[in-house]
């Protein structure tokens, strides 16, 4: 979309809204595993197909339905590296 520069690049309204990093799958575990826990669980949480801007215009049309959004939730339980929002289940490691 030619939004960002990079993959890990914050944008200025997630400065603004006080992001300091943008993480990947990979990255945020690497970071988790130096930090001394032990990764049980990776996941993504929605398939992100569209910039926050543009899923603020859509939202407000009739054009996404429920079930376009359940099918977005279920892509991104299949595909986490294309996921807006991702997370890891940690347990402090021994």
């Amino acid at each position: 979309m030619g939004l960002i520069s990079h993959n890990d690049a914050i944008t200025s309204a997630e400065a603004k809204h006080g992001h300091k990093i943008t993480y990947a799958l990979d990255t945020l575990e690497r970071d988790a595993k130096a930090s001394g826990l032990n990764v049980i669980h990776r996941s993504g949480i929605f398939f992100k197909a569209l910039a926050n801007f543009q899923w603020d215009k859509l939202l407000n049309t009739d054009i996404i339905s429920p079930e376009y959004l359940e099918g977005c939730y279920q892509l991104g339980q299949q595909y986490p590296d294309l996921c807006s929002s991702i997370f890891l289940m940690c347990e402090k490691g021994k």
